[in-house]
């Protein structure tokens, strides 16, 4: 089984720019509390929560930094990080090309589809793939919708 298709793309500028802003809204919230109220209220259980908080940050950054596409001749395997689907062969009913539509997933990242009831995979491009399986539906966006399209009715339809 060898891969026949595979894309990495980096998220959108406006999901790092969010990341970056929580964590900067965080830390400021942390040192003001410092200065307001001196090293003395500074409880040993604040920096082990800030630290918590910091690696849980750091591992969401890591994982939602770039969505990954994988299309095999047995499946088609999209997602951030250990956040993958894996859609098999002969599971897909219809494929197309679809715009992102910010209104109906509300933001980047694994996103519920408000009005159309998919679940979305989304780092920020224009365009994606809308996968219609028996009861689900799944959207992914990608760099290349006409190219996957191609591939997936071709290799696992």
């Amino acid at each position: 089984m060898n891969n026949i298709y595979e894309e990495k793309q980096n998220s959108s500028i406006m999901a790092i720019i969010v990341f970056l802003v929580v964590a900067f809204v965080l830390i400021v919230s942390l040192v003001s509390n410092y200065y307001e109220y001196g090293i003395a209220a500074f409880r040993q259980e604040d920096g082990m929560a800030f630290l918590i908080m910091a690696v849980i940050f750091i591992l969401l950054f890591i994982f939602f930094k770039n969505l990954k596409v994988v299309i095999t001749t047995e499946f088609v395997q999209f997602g951030f990080g250990i956040f993958k689907k894996k859609v098999n062969k002969g599971d897909i009913k219809n494929v197309s090309i679809k715009k992102f539509e910010f209104k109906n997933y509300w933001g980047y990242g694994i996103r519920y589809g408000r009005l159309d009831r998919s679940w979305g995979y989304i780092a920020g491009n224009d365009m994606g793939v809308l996968l219609e399986l028996e009861n689900k539906k799944f959207y992914f966006t990608t760099d290349n919708p006409e190219q996957i399209v191609d591939l997936i009715k071709q290799n696992l339809m």
